[in-house]
């Protein structure tokens, strides 16, 4: 039983310092490569899967009152997570030349219209390299000319476009 506790309690670190690591990785402009294969953000959900451990080994150490605010913490991250994958109107894109490989993150909710592009600087991080805004009745389409991307914004009488220097 204190094996399982043991390990139980070296998971939710490990959550915790994987959590640490991506909110300061993300804080200095560069997000998982992964991501563009999620339509979720991955911070939040290391953020509250580290909740759910962390009650977890509260609710297995304790036998006193602390049990209750365990169940309040599990249920409530189960219902944070569940609702984040609901509301998420995010979505990421691969966008690929011979020379690089973009990200481009266009932002649902909390705001709405922003094209975030991200270059692909290892194998496991991409660094933030410009943002536009665009309405949301625009259809995006995207082409790397050169060192910029191209974004093409069209609706059903006209395009616009914009351009993001890669450099």
């Amino acid at each position: 039983m204190k094996k399982n506790k043991l390990i139980l309690r070296i998971i939710t670190i490990s959550f915790f310092l994987m959590y640490v690591l991506l909110a300061f990785k993300f804080y200095n402009g560069s997000i998982l490569n992964l991501q563009v294969y999620s339509r979720l953000q991955f911070i939040p959900i290391m953020f509250w899967f580290f909740m759910i451990l962390a009650s977890i080994n509260l609710l297995v150490a304790d036998t006193g009152f602390l049990k209750i605010g365990a169940v309040l913490g599990i249920v409530t991250s189960v219902f944070i997570l569940g609702f984040q994958m609901v509301t998420n109107t995010s979505s990421f894109e691969l966008v690929t030349s011979d020379k690089y490989e973009l990200i481009v993150e266009t932002v649902g909710s909390p705001d709405p219209g922003r094209v975030i592009v991200y270059k692909k600087d290892n194998l496991f991080f991409s660094n933030f390299v410009g943002s536009t805004r665009i309405d949301h009745y625009y259809d995006l389409s995207y082409e790397i000319v050169g060192d910029s991307l191209i974004l093409t914004m069209c609706t059903v009488n006209s395009c616009i476009t914009d351009e993001i220097d890669l450099e």
